[in-house]
């Protein structure tokens, strides 16, 4: 069985455009003249650097002007941040729909998830940042100490594709109940989604204090280089690394949310109707996409041939019919992988003499990658 690999456009034969007023031949391009065009696009991807790099520093400056230390900043903020979500929720639903195909409930509960988070903050913020009484031992018995709550500086945080709102903005919340400045960069992955953080969010929020980014690699590995108080990055473990080295660079604090490898134990004794249940809730959430899904099962021989066609029944259950809105597989590594099983799955069918159906790569690929 055969598969297309995903259209793209041309190809350039070079990254730059030389203007000609003849036609364009690369083999006549004079090595003098691709140095000029190469240092006019270094001069102007330099202009735009130094431009994102004043607003790393004004986010800054803001923390240092001791603004965000009052409870009546951050309050006012937390309050802009609510009127975000709650002003713009059909704009995210839309992002998020265009971004994964997600159904409404699973919308509804990253949604939640960002407005449980705010609404905490504006409860417990204020009693957060008062004195705490702590215990000295023998050696003080004689004074009085206590523990004093101090904003940390500015923070950079760098958010996942799989939930691109609640993962990027969630930790926001944090840091503006902390008192904190925040250099804000979603995933890019995201496409739809990180529009709506980059275009929306400055309207509510401070943009001074808190300056959005989207960015590449290429552009993601330049932040790094920056020196910051605090970095919350959510991805991958490979990238993790890579954020995690960076900040060695200036001993900066890091919280890394990594993913990984989740195994799922089912005792004999255990009802398999109810484990089936939620297995399939964790697996199948997001299509798979979050760091909490199951990744592979174990128990005993015995357990497995009762288990299975519970799973097989429950799935049944969850999907009885064709739907728009099962969720769809985002990044690239999830199309290859659904392939690679489905594949296989194909030709175990075949050895074992059972009915082999037709494969079309839209089964599994998301249209809006570009791949047909």
């Amino acid at each position: 069985m055969g598969f297309k690999s995903c259209k793209k456009g041309p190809k350039s034969v070079l990254p730059l455009r030389v203007q000609h007023t003849t036609p364009f031949d690369p083999e006549k391009v004079t090595i003098s003249e691709m140095s000029k065009v190469i240092q006019r696009a270094m001069a102007g991807t330099d202009a735009e650097w130094a431009a994102k790099l004043a607003k790393i520093n004004k986010s800054k400056a803001v923390f240092k002007s001791g603004v965000t230390r009052s409870w009546e900043w951050r309050e006012q903020q937390l309050k802009q941040f609510v009127k975000f979500l709650d002003n713009e929720k059909e704009t995210i639903r839309e992002a998020i729909t265009a971004d994964l195909g997600r159904p409404h409930l699973e919308f509804t509960i990253e949604w939640m998830n960002m407005k449980n988070a705010v609404n905490f903050m504006l409860k417990n913020g204020k009693s957060l940042m008062k004195d705490e009484k702590v215990s000295g031992g023998m050696m003080n018995m004689t004074n009085s100490l206590f523990r004093h709550p101090e904003p940390l500086g500015t923070v950079l945080i760098m958010g996942a594709w799989n939930y691109p709102f609640d993962l990027c903005l969630n930790p926001l919340v944090g840091a503006i109940g902390a008192g904190c400045t925040a250099i804000v960069k979603p995933s890019e992955v995201a496409k739809a989604s990180s529009k709506v953080i980059f275009d929306v969010l400055p309207k509510y929020l401070n943009s001074d204090a808190f300056p959005v980014f989207v960015e590449g690699p290429e552009g993601a590995t330049r932040m790094l280089k920056e020196r910051y108080d605090l970095i919350f990055f959510t991805g991958g473990t490979k990238i993790g690394k890579i954020v995690y080295k960076a900040a060695a660079e200036h001993l900066t604090p890091c919280i890394l949310e990594l993913g990984g490898q989740n195994p799922c134990w089912v005792d004999e004794g255990y009802d398999l109707n109810l484990a089936a249940k939620r297995i399939l809730f964790g697996k199948v959430i997001n299509s798979g996409q979050i760091c909490i899904s199951p990744n592979y099962l174990l128990c005993t021989k015995a357990t497995r041939e009762r288990l299975v066609p519970e799973l097989k029944k429950i799935f049944k259950e969850f999907y009885p019919r064709r739907a728009e809105n099962f969720g769809l597989l985002l990044w690239k590594n999830g199309h290859r992988k659904a392939l690679q099983k489905t594949r296989w799955a194909f030709r175990k069918d075949k050895r074992q003499n059972r009915p082999r159906r037709q494969l079309r790569r839209e089964d599994v690929l998301h249209r809006a990658n570009g791949c047909r």
